[in-house]
């Protein structure tokens, strides 16, 4: 498992990638816009989302942001 603590200034954004695992991103404050190859979201503090192995995503930061990505089955 691989946990990252991360943060985005708004606007800013993680390019596109694909779960190498099935993981998971809270958000610990702010607002990111979440795209997958299913859904478009923006979640806000508190709110969580799973996203399964080998779907690609991209997160733009709504406003200034910190977030927690939760990766498992790496591997």
């Amino acid at each position: 498992m691989r946990v990252v603590l991360g943060g985005l200034h708004k606007g800013a954004e993680l390019l596109p990638h694909k779960a190498e695992g099935i993981m998971s991103i809270q958000v610990l404050d702010g607002a990111l816009e979440v795209n997958t190859d299913t859904i478009s979201e923006t979640l806000k503090k508190g709110q969580v989302i799973a996203i399964h192995k080998h779907n690609n995503y991209r997160i733009v930061a709504a406003e200034e942001s910190a977030y927690l990505l939760t990766i498992t089955n790496v591997g």
